[in-house]
C-alpha cells in the first residue's frame, strides 16, 4: 500500500483534488521532487520549444502506392522497429499535409490511447507524415540540448510528468498546453553534453541500422512483378486443396507475391527450422523490481524500437522456462501484430516472450539471418499477413507459417544479405544500449537527490 501525508498548499495547487490516485501519482510525485529538492535551475518545456503543437485533425484518403501518396505513421507506427507502415496517404486529397509532415530533430509525444510515449524523428521519417495524435515539439536548444530533453521526457519522470495530466474515460488524452509547463531541471553542461551525445548516436546507428535493412529487402525485389495482381475469382480444387474459404488468403498482394516465388527456385520456412512454436500459457506473477524479476515482452513490445520502455516485468521464480527467449529463436506475434517479424537481439536474451509469440527455432544461425532479412521485408510480411483468420483480433497459428516460400538466391546474394543483418543487428543493439544508458545517467541523477 502506497500513502503519502498531504499539505495544505498541495490541495489549493491541484484545485482542491481529493482523490489519493492523483496524489500518489509518479507525475505528481515528480514535481515535487523537482520543486523541492532539485539542485539546479529548471525551465518549462514551452520555453524550449520553437513550436509545440498536435497537428490539424484530418480526413485519411489512403492509397496503396508511394507514387501518389505519402508514407503515413499512426502514433503506434511510430515506435516499431520497422519504419516502413506500409499505409499511404493521398497527394492529392488529404488536406494539411504541411502541419503534419515530419521533421527532422523534432521530438514527439503520443497525445491519444497510449499516452506519453517519446520518439526522436532521425533522418528515415523526414518528409512523411505524421497523425494528428501526436505532439510535435521543435527543440529551440536556449538552455537544453535536444538530446537531453528526449531522454529526459523518455525517462520514467519525464512520462509521470507528461501523463499525470491525461483527460478523457476508456480513451486517455492529453493536449500541448498540459504539458508545456513541465519543469525540466537544466543539468550541468559537461552532463548535458553527454546524454546529448549518447542520443545522437542512437539517431545515427538507427538510420544506418535501417539503411542495411532497406538494402537487405531491396534484393529481393527483383522476384516480384508488380504488375501481376489480377486475379479476382479462385478454383474450388484451391479451396479444397488449402481448406481455407477467406477471399484474402487467395486475392491478395501477398497472394501475388507468394505466387510468383513458387514459380521460382526456393525452399520453405519449414525446411530450415527445427520447431515452430509458442510456450503455452502461464501464470503471470508481477513485480516492480527487475533485481528479482525478468523482462516480459509482448509481440507488441518486441516490434518496438526499445522494448523495455512499455514491457512487464515477471517474477523471476515463477517463469516457465519455455517462455524464455532464446539466440535461435525468430519471433512474430500470433495474435493482434500479426505479420512483425522480431530478431533475439542481445538485450531480449533469457528474458520472456508472451504466449502469443511464435517462436520460429534455427539450428543454422546464418539461415536465420537470412529468414529474417526475408521475412521483415513487405514480401514476407504479406505474406504471413494473408495467412491470418479472424476479423476484430486477427490471428496466426504454427501450422499455417511452416510453408511461406524463402527464394533460394545464389551464394554471392546470400552472403551479402547475412552480412547485412549482422551489421544490422550490431548496430541496433548498440543503439539500444546508447539511449538506455542516457535515461539511466537522468534516473540516477533525481533518485540522488532523493537520498540526499
Amino acid at each position: 500500500m502506497k500513502t503519502v501525508t498531504i499539505k495544505n498548499s498541495w490541495l489549493s495547487e491541484s484545485d482542491l483534488r481529493l482523490d489519493a490516485s492523483y496524489h500518489l501519482s509518479d507525475g505528481v510525485n515528480t514535481k515535487r521532487i523537482i520543486d523541492n529538492k532539485c539542485p539546479y535551475p529548471t525551465v518549462a518545456l514551452r520555453e524550449e520549444a520553437d513550436k509545440l503543437y498536435k497537428g490539424n485533425i484530418h480526413k485519411r484518403v489512403y492509397v496503396t502506392s508511394p507514387e501518389h501518396g505519402h508514407m503515413f505513421y499512426t502514433a503506434s507506427d511510430m515506435f516499431r522497429s520497422d519504419i516502413d507502415s506500409g499505409k499511404y496517404v493521398s497527394k492529392k486529397y488529404s488536406p494539411h499535409l504541411d502541419d503534419l509532415e515530419l521533421k527532422k530533430d523534432w521530438i514527439l509525444i503520443t497525445r491519444s490511447g497510449t499516452l506519453g510515449k517519446v520518439v526522436y524523428v532521425t533522418d528515415d521519417y523526414v518528409g512523411k507524415i505524421g497523425t494528428d495524435d501526436l505532439v510535435r515539439i521543435k527543440p529551440s536548444e536556449k538552455q537544453i540540448k535536444r538530446g537531453y530533453l528526449y531522454a529526459f521526457l523518455s525517462s520514467k519522470y519525464g512520462y509521470g510528468l507528461i501523463t499525470q495530466s491525461g483527460y478523457g474515460g476508456v480513451v486517455k488524452h492529453i493536449e500541448p498546453h498540459h504539458i508545456e509547463h513541465i519543469k525540466i531541471p537544466i543539468f550541468p553542461e559537461p552532463k548535458q553534453l553527454e546524454i546529448h551525445n549518447l542520443i545522437m548516436d542512437t539517431a545515427n546507428l538507427r538510420v544506418e541500422a535501417n539503411k542495411l535493412l532497406a538494402e537487405t529487402h531491396d534484393i529481393f525485389k527483383k522476384f516480384i512483378n508488380k504488375n501481376c495482381f489480377n486475379e479476382t475469382s479462385v478454383k474450388c480444387s484451391n479451396i479444397r486443396d488449402k481448406g481455407r474459404l477467406n477471399a484474402f488468403f487467395f486475392l491478395s498482394q501477398g497472394q501475388g507475391f507468394e505466387k510468383q516465388i513458387l514459380k521460382k527456385d526456393h525452399y520453405l520456412i519449414k525446411d530450415i527450422t527445427t520447431e515452430i512454436f509458442t510456450s503455452g500459457r502461464e501464470k503471470r506473477d508481477y513485480v516492480n523490481d527487475i533485481i528479482n524479476g525478468k523482462y516480459f515482452f509482448s509481440n507488441t513490445d518486441l516490434a518496438s524500437n526499445n522494448p523495455y520502455k512499455s514491457s512487464s516485468i515477471i517474477r523471476k521464480s515463477k517463469a516457465k522456462k519455455e517462455s524464455e527467449i532464446k539466440e535461435n529463436y525468430l519471433l512474430t506475434g500470433r495474435v493482434g501484430s500479426v505479420g512483425e517479424v522480431s530478431y533475439p537481439f542481445k538485450h531480449l536474451l533469457n528474458h520472456l516472450a508472451s504466449d502469443n509469440v511464435i517462436r520460429m527455432s534455427f539450428a543454422d544461425i546464418d539461415k536465420m539471418k537470412f529468414a529474417y532479412g526475408f521475412l521483415t521485408s513487405n514480401i514476407g510480411r504479406k505474406m504471413i499477413f494473408k495467412r491470418k483468420s479472424g476479423t476484430n483480433q486477427p490471428f496466426i497459428t504454427e501450422e499455417m507459417l511452416k510453408d511461406i516460400p524463402i527464394p533460394n538466391l545464389n551464394n554471392e546474394e546470400e552472403k551479402k544479405i547475412v552480412s547485412n543483418i549482422s551489421k544490422h543487428i550490431q548496430k541496433i543493439e548498440k543503439a539500444l544500449e546508447n539511449e538506455n544508458q542516457a535515461i539511466n545517467l537522468i534516473e540516477n541523477e533525481i533518485e540522488s537527490w532523493q537520498t540526499s
